[in-house]
């Protein structure tokens, strides 16, 4: 066969940008033709080895394929219209194997592009993830201290904040997100997607989580950030001391340390 069908979506972020994208790029040299199926504004994150999409729009808790062992499937009427094509889809098989290849996102420069602080603020009520995450407080305490900085929120509309004091860039496509990563000088919040998309776009990023052994990659987040999924040594502080609620102080230490070291 000569095209490859790839369903790239329903699946967690970080997954999709730190495992299954490297391995569907590296599968894809294998075929002349590479389709792309995905929601719109994620085109950019294959763009590399794709210029051929066809657009989804997933449900919520995309991360059933992890925790419920669920695979996404390609829509029948996407799949009719390439019944030549092979499906390649995000599972435990293409997400665990090795054979990758990684890509530094960084897109020229665009004019506003550039930022001290991007932080991911996300929301306690997000799916799976609520009491891992900073009330809006902690986040109001934070920005305070870098009050003549140009910070940013990134996420999505309904699974993140936008904090006040901060400008609102958050549910912008995917281009645009690594726009603003590469050209920022850290990003900040807790274990998430955008953070893992940081190390793949070469910026510095300080993130929290906690110190447990997690058994999908038999080992724990600090080890995942700062190797398993680090493959190109983005520079990383992993905050797991104090959990999922470190104290606003140890942030704005650590982010402070990274700042003068710019």
């Amino acid at each position: 066969m000569s095209k490859l069908l790839v369903m790239g979506a329903g699946i967690e972020f970080g997954w999709l940008v730190a495992r299954f994208i490297p391995r569907a790029r590296r599968y894809s040299t294998k075929f002349t033709e590479t389709v792309v199926v995905c929601e719109k504004g994620m085109e950019y994150l294959f763009s590399d080895f794709s210029s051929k999409f066809e657009y989804v729009k997933m449900p919520g808790r995309s991360e059933r394929w992890l925790y419920e062992a669920k695979e996404p499937k390609v829509p029948s009427k996407i799949k009719s219209r390439h019944k030549d094509a092979y499906c390649f889809i995000p599972n435990r098989k293409t997400c665990m194997a090795g054979n990758r290849d990684f890509l530094l996102y960084k897109p020229e420069i665009e004019k506003g592009a550039y930022w001290d602080i991007i932080i991911h603020a996300r929301g306690e009520s997000k799916y799976h993830s609520g009491n891992r995450n900073w009330p809006g407080k902690h986040w109001d305490d934070f920005v305070k201290n870098f009050p003549h900085l140009n910070i940013a929120c990134i996420g999505s509309l309904t699974g993140s904040r936008h904090i006040p004091g901060t400008t609102d860039m958050r549910g912008i496509e995917s281009r645009g997100l690594c726009n603003l990563i590469a050209n920022a000088k850290v990003v900040v919040g807790p274990s998430s997607g955008p953070m893992h998309l940081a190390s793949f776009c070469g910026t510095s990023h300080v993130v929290w989580t906690d110190s447990k052994t997690q058994k999908v990659i038999k080992g724990t987040n600090r080890k995942r950030y700062e190797k398993l999924w680090n493959p190109l040594g983005t520079p990383v502080a992993v905050i797991d001391k104090y959990g999922w609620r470190p104290p606003v102080k140890v942030v704005v230490e650590t982010v402070k340390k990274i700042l003068e070291e710019k």
